[in-house]
């Protein structure tokens, strides 16, 4: 199998909604299948997801105060891109989908990161769980 065979093509509308996300603060409900998994949430921004995981590591914590500041630095950048690479989907108020039909985590907001040449499928809307 040659290199070019290996690698992996991006959905185009995935690819486009994802650039739109970085470039326009533009987010929409969204459910993807990643390799018999079912992931939804609402797409955002690399730099928004960079700021909320930021928000997730204590100022009082050397060490965390360290990855968080550093979080925030990427996500500054991000936002003096023109055109910043789109390499993955963020999704905010993520949730995944066991076979079984129960979402993990039950509650609370999660962040989510995913490869775009990892995504089978996709939906615009968000699942819930009944």
């Amino acid at each position: 199998m040659s290199e070019k065979s290996k690698k992996q093509e991006v959905d185009p509308i995935l690819q486009l909604l994802t650039e739109k996300a970085n470039t326009e603060e533009y987010s929409a409900g969204i459910t993807l299948n990643v390799k018999g998994s079912v992931v939804t949430g609402t797409v955002i921004s690399a730099a928004e997801y960079l700021e909320e995981m930021s928000g997730q590591f204590s100022e009082e914590d050397d060490g965390e105060n360290a990855i968080r500041e550093q979080l925030e630095e990427a996500a500054d950048s991000l936002k003096e891109e023109e055109s910043p690479a789109t390499n993955y989907v963020h999704l905010k108020n993520a949730k995944l989908f066991s076979e079984s039909g129960k979402s993990l985590p039950s509650k609370g907001a999660v962040l989510w990161r995913g490869k775009l040449t990892e995504i089978d499928g996709f939906f615009l809307g968000k699942v819930t769980a009944e």
